[in-house]
């Protein structure tokens, strides 16, 4: 994530103005970041500046979503997730990958199965574990107003993009969620602060398909 400074506009000191015995030109004003001196730094800046875009977006879209059906961005995060995983989710899991307690897991979890948005289930083979899945409903009500959507931009990307293109970019998402991961587990085994908020266990969350 970029860190941009703010402008605060030139001091305002006489003997700090042009033209005043000799004294240096004031800095442009209104400079975000240095100016890339090569073309591939330039575009990379590009990227990141896109991807925090889009970032942005996608998370107000998530707001209205949420707002929607009813929920609080969290809620809707963990039935987004549940909806997307291939491969089974336990309570556990979910505290990683929203990076909540397991106490505020089980609390969000006891909300969804109240509304009937998510169903919990003991595994036969294993008692100690339980799974959660979300509902019919969920999906069917959460589909209604994202597919939509996701259909209008699908044909648009492939509209404006090759095949070749578009394995291009997928390329990169794939390859910078791979990087974020990893730099996300370091972030991980950081220690808190005293009086932080409660570890969560460890559990690689799934990848989706």
């Amino acid at each position: 994530m970029d860190v941009t400074t703010r402008d605060f506009g030139p001091a305002r000191h006489d003997a700090e103005q042009p033209g005043g015995r000799g004294d240096p030109e004031p800095p442009a004003r209104h400079q975000r970041r240095t100016e890339p001196s090569h073309p591939r730094e330039s575009h990379l800046t590009g990227l990141r500046d896109a991807g925090q875009e889009y970032r942005d977006t996608f998370r107000e879209a998530e707001r209205e979503v949420a707002r929607l059906m009813g929920l609080n961005e969290t809620d809707l995060r963990c039935l987004e997730f549940l909806r997307g995983a291939d491969e089974e989710v336990s309570p556990g899991l979910l505290a990683v990958r929203l990076g909540r307690t397991p106490g505020s897991v089980s609390a969000l979890l006891d909300r969804l199965e109240r509304g009937g948005l998510i169903v919990r289930r003991v595994r036969r083979d294993d008692r100690r574990r339980v799974v959660v899945r979300p509902t019919g409903e969920a999906s069917e009500r959460a589909g209604e107003l994202t597919a939509p959507h996701l259909d209008d931009l699908d044909a648009q990307l492939s509209r404006r993009y090759s095949p070749e293109q578009l394995a291009v970019i997928a390329d990169f998402l794939v390859f910078s969620t791979d990087v974020r991961r990893q730099q996300l587990k370091e972030l991980r085994d950081l220690p808190a602060p005293p009086g932080g908020r409660e570890e969560v266990s460890d559990v690689r969350a799934p990848r989706r398909g």
